[in-house]
Order: structure tokens, then sequence, then C-alpha cells
């Protein structure tokens, strides 16, 4: 079985999926201690688009110092429409406005994606199979995508916020979050291998991060259905 089948199989059995839930891991070091530890229990409802939340967060960035529990349930379709009314959608505004350089980069895009496929290796372990991949240039893509976004957002004066009162400990979940993968997108990645453990019903058992360089971070998540 080739990966590309494989990929095909494992998409199409998480998107039968209507429940979600297990455990997140991730620990983040540079020479100057743990900027990051994070450990998350969650639970997923897809169907009925709830999620439940059982966090411990221990950060310690330039931007956000935090060390707080968070046990949450919420509902992630309204969180999501607080996320475009909030500002994203000036993304795609933005995106109208210079569409024709969007339209110019679409084979640039595709360029990518093949080449992160053919990047892709497959092996088997038992009953399990292996998808690795070094996404070093993924992460650089991504440090180019959040200064752009910043740069657009300053220039155009707009702000994320949710609505005022209705989830204050998620936004500084959210604050947290982006502060933590601003650490991580400011290293110098030697290397950063993701490996996904797909079961003998093409569900995603595990996912993993391992990166190396001037900082170091692991991440992991264990999922049951």
């Amino acid at each position: 079985m080739n990966k590309l089948e494989v990929l095909y199989k494992m998409s199409k059995a998480m998107k039968e999926k209507e429940k979600i839930s297990g455990t997140v891991n991730l620990v983040g070091t540079s020479e100057k201690g743990e900027f990051a530890n994070i450990t998350n229990n969650f639970e997923k409802d897809i169907k009925n688009k709830k999620m439940k939340i059982d966090a411990k967060l221990n950060v310690n960035t330039e931007e956000v110092k935090a060390e707080k529990d968070i046990v949450k349930e919420f509902d992630f379709e309204k969180l999501h429409e607080g996320h475009r009314h909030g500002g994203h959608h000036c993304g795609r505004g933005n995106g109208h406005m210079h569409g024709h350089g969007r339209c110019g980069n679409k084979f640039e895009k595709l360029e990518f994606l093949f080449k992160t496929l053919n990047d892709m290796e497959l092996s088997e372990e038992g009953d399990l199979k292996v998808i690795t991949l070094d996404i070093k240039d993924i992460i650089k893509k991504k440090k180019e995508k959040m200064k752009e976004f910043h740069k657009n957002h300053e220039h155009h004066g707009h702000h994320h916020h949710m609505e005022d009162g209705k989830c204050e400990e998620l936004k500084e979940v959210f604050k947290i979050k982006h502060a933590i993968f601003k650490e991580i997108l400011s290293c110098e990645s030697e290397k950063a291998v993701l490996r996904l453990i797909i079961d003998k019903d093409f569900t995603i058992k595990s996912v993993e991060v391992k990166s190396e360089g001037d900082k170091k971070v692991e991440f992991k998540a264990d999922l049951n259905y």
C-alpha cells in the first residue's frame, strides 16, 4: 500500500468520526529552561459541536508568564464564529483586494504540496502504519504567514476579540497558545520531525512532533474514538 492510499483512507476514516478524545502533551525548552509545559485532556463531540478541556498550563515566554489549571466546556462552533467576526475574516478581505497575487501563488502552493507528499515516508510497525515527515520547511512557511498576518493587522488596525464577558478563560488560553506558537516559530530548527501513527482501521492513533535547534519542542497527542 502506498502513502497516497494510506492518506486517502485515513482522511476518509477520520471524517466519519463523531467523537474524539485524548491527551495532548507539549514541552518546549531553550537555553534559559522550559518555556512551555502543557497537558490537556480533551473530549470533542464533533456532531454536537461541543468540547471539554482539562488543561494544566505552565508557560514562561517574553510575552506571557502563566501557571494555571483550566477546566472548561464550550461550543466550538460559536467560538469559531467569534474568531471570524473578531478579525480573521479581514485576511480574506485583504486577499480579495490582492486577488491576482493570491491566484498567482496557486502553482507555488501546489508545488509545495507535491514536495511535501514526495518527502513523506511510510513504514510499518506491526499492525501500525507510520508516516514520517521533516516539517522544517512547513514551519518556515508558517513563520512567513505569521509575519504577514501581523503586518496586515497592524496596517489595517484590526484587533482580534471575542464576545465581551463570554469566555474570559478561553481568551487567556488563546493568548497563551499564541505566545507559545510565536516562541516556537522564533527558533531556528535544525530538524523538525512529524510522525503520524495510524492503526489498522486507518484512524490516527497518535501524533508526535520533535524539533531540534536553538529550542527543543516535543509534542504528542494520543487519540481515542
